[in-house]
């Protein structure tokens, strides 16, 4: 019965998604309260990376996908602005049919991650026939200078827009994406 449980809820989050669902996050969860989900940075400076692989017996992630920001913001004003920091945060794809295996992989890295509020990673999240799970126990996306969030608000608005209704394989997502591709050895 545990398995039936999850499968259960992403099919009833991937049915609420091609009906115009209009957030991947769920803002209820105590790592995304706060956050501020209308920022709206320019996706001139956003990029991303998908790398394509076949799952295995011990590892069911058919892919992986890394977004980041290729421009730092630059505020004469202050100088941690002008240091090398540019966020990003990445994901590793299942299929919805292994939706046990991808809760299992975030609730591993929640359970062992040593950040605090935003900075925690196992983000977990349904597009289309496809499960989201970021792999990293601390994503580097918060400012405390500034007080926001810079990527998951990016990610919301990017995989809030992707038509479902069109999406029978994973590169159907990432072709909708209005961001440029680009080599993540260039982050």
């Amino acid at each position: 019965m545990k398995r039936v449980i999850p499968f259960s809820i992403c099919i009833f989050l991937s049915i609420a998604q091609s009906f115009g669902q209009r957030s991947v996050y769920d803002s209820t969860d105590k790592n995304y309260r706060g956050i501020d989900f209308s920022f709206k940075d320019d996706f001139a400076y956003w990029r991303y990376d998908f790398r394509q692989k076949k799952a295995t017996k011990k590892n069911f992630s058919i892919g992986h996908l890394t977004f980041w920001r290729a421009e730092k913001w630059d505020n004469n004003n202050n100088a941690e602005f002008h240091s090398a920091w540019t966020p990003g945060i990445s994901f590793d794809i299942y299929n919805l049919k292994d939706s046990a295996k991808a809760k299992e992989a975030s609730r591993f890295v929640r359970s062992l991650s040593l950040c605090q509020s935003y900075e925690i990673g196992g983000d977990l999240f349904v597009v289309g026939n496809f499960i989201f799970v970021n792999p990293e126990s601390c994503v580097l996306c918060y400012r405390k200078l500034t007080n926001k969030e810079y990527c998951r608000p990016t990610i919301n608005i990017i995989f809030s827009n992707i038509d479902t209704s069109k999406v029978l394989k994973i590169r159907d997502i990432i072709d909708q994406f209005p961001i440029q591709q680009a080599n993540v050895k260039q982050r």
